[in-house]
């Protein structure tokens, strides 16, 4: 089974182009996109547009947010101001009623079942937090307090717009108030003093971003 997987294009119409050229190469079995389709830039309805006709697994990120809080009690605070925020102001404006039902009817994560593998988390951030992001070189002690709740033991994440590729357990995160002579106490959850067995494990992957790279690398990227 091979998943390609896209995060974050951001509008970026050229740079999705590019990508789809080297799907149509690759043909993988399934295409998971992982939120922020949109940027206040001219091509978001484009990239919306394509999106919609696919049969891509895709799930919401806070971009998504930004233009479907517009407005509402749950909008950025000061979003009104045209002046601080004219290039959410032009999206708003230029978005149709259609791409935004569209995107309001994107769940926020999913779980993936595919046959002979286990079950794939997706999530822009993580599960009920779309602004939570990793990196490659985080250390796994700011990492496992956010993911040690998921079941599934891979989870897709993005928005930070830089590829990440990490294994890690709580075998990783050792609890210095723990007692030495007790192995299974010397983990912990993410705060002192509550105790865990050292056995849950995870693959976090992070595409990269399609539209907007943030690691040096300008060209569009994407994970297979």
């Amino acid at each position: 089974m091979r998943l390609a997987v896209l995060a974050d294009i951001h509008g970026n119409l050229p740079a999705l182009h590019a990508v789809l050229a080297e799907l149509e190469r690759l043909q993988p079995d399934a295409v998971i996109l992982d939120g922020d389709l949109i940027n206040p830039i001219p091509f978001s309805g484009d990239v919306v547009d394509y999106v919609r006709q696919t049969d891509w697994v895709v799930v919401r990120g806070n971009h998504e947010f930004y233009l479907l809080d517009f407005g509402t009690e749950r909008a950025i605070p000061g979003s009104e101001d045209p002046t601080r925020w004219g290039s959410l102001h032009f999206l708003v404006e230029h978005m149709t009623h259609e791409q935004a039902v569209y995107l309001a009817g994107l769940p926020d994560e999913c779980t993936l079942y595919y046959p002979g593998t286990q079950p794939v988390r997706v999530a822009h951030g993580v599960p009920g937090r779309n602004r939570v992001g990793f990196y490659q070189e985080m250390p796994a002690a700011k990492i496992v307090p956010e993911i040690q709740n998921i079941p599934e033991r891979t989870l897709i994440s993005a928005h930070t717009h830089v590829q990440v590729d990490r294994h890690l357990s709580l075998l990783d995160v050792v609890d210095p108030f723990a007692d030495p002579h007790d192995e299974t106490s010397r983990y912990f959850d993410g705060f002192p003093g509550d105790r865990c067995a050292p056995t849950a494990h995870w693959h976090l992957i992070n595409p990269g971003s399609v539209g907007l790279p943030l690691n040096g690398d300008p060209q569009a990227q994407f994970a297979l």
